[in-house]
């Protein structure tokens, strides 16, 4: 039902543009660093979000659903220290993460990875995404954003292989 209004609004001539669409509208320049970043910290992330399961099973861990419900939560506890000091801990945290989930032998290990992970997980996405939105492009900006993110989860998920 809420379509057809829409559909009025459309076929009115509100919503059209004459104008065509060029490819360079839809990227910002200046949120290419930080979209690179998150490129790079996605692939990490891309990697854990694939295998996390086939690894708690194969060591007896607890289910890949404490995992991601773990991480959603460690992932609010992000503060406001500014942008540049939540990506240098955002990293940290990534790493001793990975490598703590690397080594989870038992279960403590393994939650304290969920921890790191969430951690970094909720503070670099924000932080990232702050640092690349300027005002005057912000939908540019966004788009470019959310290029890396996708890109990033897809290239660390397909780029390994488990045998």
């Amino acid at each position: 039902m809420a379509f057809v209004p829409m559909g009025y609004f459309i076929s009115a001539g509100i919503a059209t543009v004459d104008t065509p669409l060029k490819l360079g509208e839809l990227f910002e320049p200046m949120s290419v660093p930080a979209a690179v970043t998150q490129l790079f910290f996605m692939m990490a992330y891309g990697v854990v979000e694939v295998y996390v399961a086939i690894y708690a099973v194969l060591h007896c861990l607890p289910s890949e659903g404490i995992y991601f419900i773990g991480i959603a939560v460690a992932g609010t506890c992000g503060g406001k220290s500014g942008e540049a000091r939540l990506v240098y801990t955002g990293n940290a945290a990534i790493i001793t993460g990975i490598l703590l989930l690397v080594f989870a032998h038992n279960i403590p290990c393994y939650l304290l990875s969920v921890a790191l992970l969430g951690y970094s997980f909720g503070v670099m996405q924000s932080a990232l995404q702050t640092m690349a939105m300027p005002a005057e492009r912000r939908g540019a900006a966004s788009s470019t954003f959310f290029v890396a993110f996708d890109f990033g989860i897809a290239l660390g998920g397909f780029s390994q292989d488990y045998s």
